[in-house]
């Protein structure tokens, strides 16, 4: 019988809330530079939308308490959090660096820095992955350099 084992009444009130929920208030930056530091509470891998069909929403809870949905609509940010595999309970600062248009021309794009509250890493470095990244890359595009959205950068390699 299904009410030996669960607390029906219970867990119907605990679903009903998470359903009344929604999403607080969207962050939406405004001007070149402008961040939001918070601590991630909440992700939803693919939140309906009303005109783009499902989004990833992160939610972050600043440090006075307020939430904010960061809705992961742009591609360099999303791949910001991929890249990053940002978890619940992290501490994450978002930067909004702008509108940047690609140097050989094409459409512009929103672009962003994400950065996590992490311990530093201790250990050595993987040198033959960057030799590999860098043959790979080289092969491939007959460059030599390693660049991101964000332009050229030092690679920063972490010993998990």
């Amino acid at each position: 019988m299904p009410n030996e084992t669960y607390d029906w009444d219970a867990i119907r009130e605990r679903l009903r809330k998470r359903a009344d929920e929604g999403f607080p208030a969207s962050w939406q930056p405004e001007e070149v530079g402008d961040e939001l530091l918070g601590v991630v509470r909440r992700v939803v891998l693919a939140a309906p939308t009303r005109q783009y069909g499902t989004a990833a929403v992160v939610e972050l809870e600043t440090e006075v308490g307020a939430r904010y949905s960061v809705w992961l609509f742009h591609k360099v940010l999303r791949q910001a959090f991929i890249r990053e595999r940002v978890q619940l309970g992290e501490l994450v600062l978002i930067r909004w660096l702008g509108k940047k248009t690609p140097e050989g021309g094409g459409n512009s794009y929103d672009n962003y820095e994400v950065v996590v509250d992490r311990p530093e890493a201790t250990g050595s470095p993987d040198w033959d992955a960057v030799r590999r990244a860098t043959s790979a890359l080289t092969m491939d595009t007959g460059v030599d350099s390693i660049t991101s959205p964000a332009g050229p950068r030092a690679a920063i390699l972490v010993a998990r």
